[in-house]
């Protein structure tokens, strides 16, 4: 299912003269965009790892997202930060009522975000 992104100001930054006039901020070489299966073992390529010496995953990078989301004050409600991470809602009957793609919350999520990622 395609996953409509509001990238923050920051995001857009980080992205340079290029910025996000493309379809996909990360084209794959034969069209379309990258998936899962490639970005991990490229990130992986890079052997980074945080403070505990752990090697930082893209599972580990949305953990951080959504963990620095509850933490807030107020904190970004749990279903803002569930669709800001493309989570799939569980409840059929939920789900099915849930039309929303709740972009104006999730804007102001990666907004702030941005701003905490780039800050010196």
């Amino acid at each position: 299912k395609d996953h409509l992104v509001t990238l923050s100001d920051a995001a857009i930054a980080c992205l340079g003269p290029r910025g996000a006039d493309d379809d996909f901020i990360f084209p794959s070489l034969s069209g379309g965009h990258l998936s899962h299966s490639s970005t991990g073992p490229v990130l992986a390529e890079y052997n980074l790892t945080d403070k505990e010496g752990r090697a930082i995953t893209l599972h580990g990078m949305r953990t951080t997202l959504a963990t620095w989301g509850q933490e807030q004050e107020p904190p970004f409600p749990d279903k803002v930060i569930d669709m800001t991470l493309a989570h799939k809602e569980p409840d059929n009957v939920t789900a099915a009522y849930l039309q929303s793609e709740l972009l104006p919350p999730r804007r102001k999520l990666l907004d702030a975000w941005g701003a905490f990622a780039t800050r010196i």
